[in-house]
């Protein structure tokens, strides 16, 4: 048993009525009150706020209304400070297919992506053609850094049946193959074909003409006829434009909002009190979210858009170093990047030449696709 010597502990312990009666003329003697008017308003605050333990007072909350409604941004941290945004745009000029590359250079790039069996859906197995520096470029969506950082978005595509997506098909009948560099262990090849997204908030799948580039070296010695080893250093990939929000037409709901509030909450407690919310308020973090849009004008999903808070809060279920971009407020990752907050503003023809750009819509209309390059299968 503990023995209590301090004055203070014990009446830390008392009940809230005895607190209220142990009230002494020294300690209203302290105060600036008028002690003949010690039932007024005045005293009964005065009294109420020194009652330890009964009352708490309410942490400020730094990020006002006024700030949210503005999308002021938060200063930047010291870690940050100097760090540039990484390139996420291809060198210029852009390079196109040539007539004159080297025929053998280009079938022993083609050999090389085969034997390394490369497949941008088969996130088990990254390790085998990406490392921390690769980088993946979406024009709705923004890019995404190293292996880890491509895994977690082709997988929202492709095993999303929880959050958003239910299914991703390729239709390999359709695939064409367009080699863009071919000059020594380094290559870029592009391909595209009929693709098939399958979204449990849209009813009937939704067919499109998809397609990347990757931009790769051989790691075999370029006297090896049949080189197997392969690092890819950017993957762009194309996608038509407005499809992606499209696909997420069916989220912006009352229900999907408070969803993603729960994720926010219970998975990024600090980022959620940083918006000022609370579980009594969390019905505010609702409202923030439907006020905004599903995708800016344009149809990018990197803005500060719903839709750009469904994408990163599934990441989020794995890696909460993503809390910053599912946050109301702008806010600084562990990489020092701000995400959905104001796009990056990427078109096709930032990442595509134009004779690849025109070998697509060759391609989508062949499959019976409209200007769009998409529709929802009937």
């Amino acid at each position: 048993m503990t023995l209590l010597s301090s004055p203070v502990s014990c009446y830390s312990l008392m009940a809230d009525e005895e607190r209220k009666n142990l009230l002494t003329d020294h300690e209203l003697d302290a105060t600036p009150v008028n002690h003949n008017r010690r039932d007024s308003e005045s005293f009964t605050k005065w009294k109420e706020s020194n009652l330890r333990g009964l009352k708490r007072k309410k942490k400020k909350c730094k990020a006002s209304k006024k700030g949210k409604a503005k999308g002021k941004k938060n200063k930047v941290p010291k870690r940050c400070k100097g760090i540039e945004t990484p390139n996420y745009l291809p060198e210029k000029p852009l390079v196109g297919p040539s007539p004159s590359m080297d025929q053998q250079a280009v079938l022993r790039c083609f050999t090389a992506l085969q034997l390394a069996e490369y497949n941008t859906f088969n996130v088990d197995a990254y390790s085998n053609w990406y490392n921390e520096s690769s980088i993946m470029v979406v024009g709705d969506t923004g890019f995404f850094l190293g292996g880890e950082g491509i895994k977690e978005y082709i997988k929202f595509l492709t095993q999303g049946e929880d959050h958003v997506f239910s299914g991703y098909d390729v239709d390999q009948t359709t695939l064409g193959v367009l080699p863009i560099k071919a000059e020594g262990n380094e290559c870029i090849v592009t391909t595209y074909a009929k693709t098939s997204i399958f979204s449990n908030y849209i009813e009937n799948p939704i067919d499109f003409l998809g397609a990347q580039r990757a931009s790769f070296t051989i790691l075999d010695d370029i006297n090896n006829p049949y080189p197997s080893r392969i690092l890819v250093s950017r993957t762009d990939v194309y996608t038509p434009p407005g499809l992606l929000a499209y696909t997420l037409t069916g989220t912006k709901t009352e229900e999907f909002a408070t969803k993603l509030c729960g994720i926010m909450h219970t998975s990024c407690p600090s980022t959620f009190e940083e918006n000022c919310y609370t579980e009594e308020t969390i019905d505010d973090c609702v409202a923030d979210l439907l006020s905004l849009p599903l995708a800016n004008e344009d149809g990018k999903l990197d803005d500060k858009s719903f839709g750009c808070r469904v994408v990163h809060a599934f990441f989020v279920s794995t890696n909460n170093d993503h809390c910053p971009h599912i946050s109301f407020l702008p806010k600084y990752d562990v990489n020092c990047l701000v995400k959905c907050q104001t796009s990056k503003g990427i078109t096709n023809e930032d990442l595509f030449h134009p004779f690849e750009l025109g070998t697509f819509a060759q391609a989508a209309a062949s499959l019976g696709f409209g200007s769009e390059q998409w529709n929802v299968r009937e």
